[in-house]
């Protein structure tokens, strides 16, 4: 174990090192279940996207994943840690057609109340990321974050 300290000028400085472990270190065979060692990348990420995006839900695409690999030790992240990547990713991606049936709802409101007015901004991908509004004499904006 080892603790620092950092002084008002921004030097860090060692506080306390203890040189024997505490506790018995990680097993091969658990390895993957430490937090260091768990990522979602490469073919795993885009097999998580792909079966996400046609519908097969993340617990079959991960028993795939880890019959693939041969073993869950052999994966590189637990089936929470895929779960969290194919929530991020859904939230990252507003599908087009929920981004164009949302505008042609306020074009058919623009028709409908000249006094209401709208503007949207895409970012390079052409996803939506801000959309402001202008009601009568309220103005509200609604802003997509990407996470």
């Amino acid at each position: 174990m080892v603790r620092f300290k950092v002084d008002i000028n921004g030097k860090w400085w060692i506080n306390k090192l203890v040189e024997e472990h505490n506790h018995e270190l990680a097993s091969p065979k658990k390895r993957h279940l430490l937090r260091s060692h768990r990522s979602i990348h490469g073919k795993e990420a885009g097999v998580l996207q792909c079966m996400s995006k046609v519908g097969i839900s993340t617990a079959d695409a991960f028993s795939y994943i880890v019959q693939q690999a041969g073993g869950i030790e052999n994966v590189g992240f637990s089936k929470r840690d895929a779960y969290n990547f194919v929530n991020q990713e859904r939230l990252l991606r507003i599908e087009s057609g929920d981004a164009f049936n949302l505008l042609k709802i306020f074009r058919e409101q623009k028709d409908f109340d000249p006094l209401f007015d709208w503007d949207v901004k895409f970012d390079e991908e052409q996803r939506l990321t801000i959309f402001y509004g202008l009601m009568e004499n309220a103005r509200w904006t609604i802003i997509f974050l990407e996470m």
